[in-house]
């Protein structure tokens, strides 16, 4: 793939997460790379409040951190992501079909109580 970004639904975007109750992330300040660990639950409402959604570039593909969430007051964080979802989405959306259906998740998602 290209280094063309593709844009992504918010639940495309949480369809792209790994397994687990925790999600790997960088931040990136104007000085370099930050890593973070977040909760499932925080990374899905940063998704959801998020300005831009999307498949980064090749770089943040060969990080494994392929999920950019732009935050509506600025800066972005790069989350980890499975990356044979990364590829199967890639190709949903460059091959010209109109489907904004995410992917079936790899774990039921549950409410905490």
């Amino acid at each position: 793939m290209s280094d063309t970004k593709l844009i992504l639904t918010p639940d495309q975007a949480e369809s792209l997460l790994p397994v687990g109750e925790r999600v790997h992330g960088f931040v990136n300040p104007p000085w370099g790379f930050v890593e973070c660990d977040s909760s499932r639950k925080d990374v899905v409402r940063l998704i959801r409040e998020a300005r831009l959604l999307e498949i980064g570039g090749e770089r943040a593909k060969r990080m494994k951190h392929a999920l950019v969430v732009h935050a509506r007051e600025g800066g972005c964080k790069l989350f980890a992501t499975d990356m044979e979802r990364v590829k199967a989405v890639e190709r949903r959306l460059t091959s010209g079909t109109t489907t904004s259906e995410p992917l079936a998740p790899t774990q039921p998602h549950t409410a905490a109580p």
